[in-house]
């Protein structure tokens, strides 16, 4: 075999080898991509949101170029606020105005500057000073029973249609 026919046959190992390296390093990145991927969908599945998001978050700056993981921070961000959201406005109807300050302010970390996290966190401000300066309740009535406001409200109605009836 020629000198030239022996560079040749060296070249293309070389580049064989190169190829099957180069092969082994983008399945060895891939899996590392994956790991992460899975790892946030397992801090999602325990509810643990913030963690979810850290982890994709430090992935994507591993990987900037990494669809995978851009994708999955995007998409674990909006289900994060939309899980933060709905346990908000279900704090604030059940009375625990703490709880659904504490799920927006977690809220507007995971997306400062969210309109509507902030349009919300200042109608729960003003709901709790209307709340604040409103009146004891009435001797009786519990002030969260529905019932014994209903009951008080009709009692003022019959008042109001008993006047109303003597006048006329």
């Amino acid at each position: 075999m020629s000198a030239v026919a022996m560079r040749r046959v060296r070249l293309a190992r070389g580049l064989g080898v190169a190829t099957c390296l180069g092969s082994c390093l983008v399945m060895l990145l891939g899996c590392a991509e994956q790991t992460i991927r899975r790892q946030a969908n397992d801090h999602v599945a325990a509810g643990q949101w913030a963690q979810a998001v850290d982890a994709l978050e430090a992935g994507v700056r591993q990987h900037p170029e990494s669809a995978l993981l851009r994708s999955g921070l995007v998409q674990t961000r909006s289900d994060a606020l939309t899980a933060r959201l709905a346990a908000a406005r279900d704090a604030r109807a059940a009375g625990r105005l703490d709880q659904a300050q504490a799920e927006l302010l977690a809220a507007q970390q995971l997306e400062p500057g969210n309109a509507r996290v902030e349009s919300l966190l200042r109608d729960l401000v003003a709901s709790r000073r209307k709340h604040a300066a409103l009146p004891a309740p009435a001797a009786g009535v519990h002030p969260v029973s529905a019932t014994g406001g209903l009951v008080r409200v009709h009692g003022v109605a019959r008042q109001a249609v008993a006047i109303v009836g003597r006048a006329g």
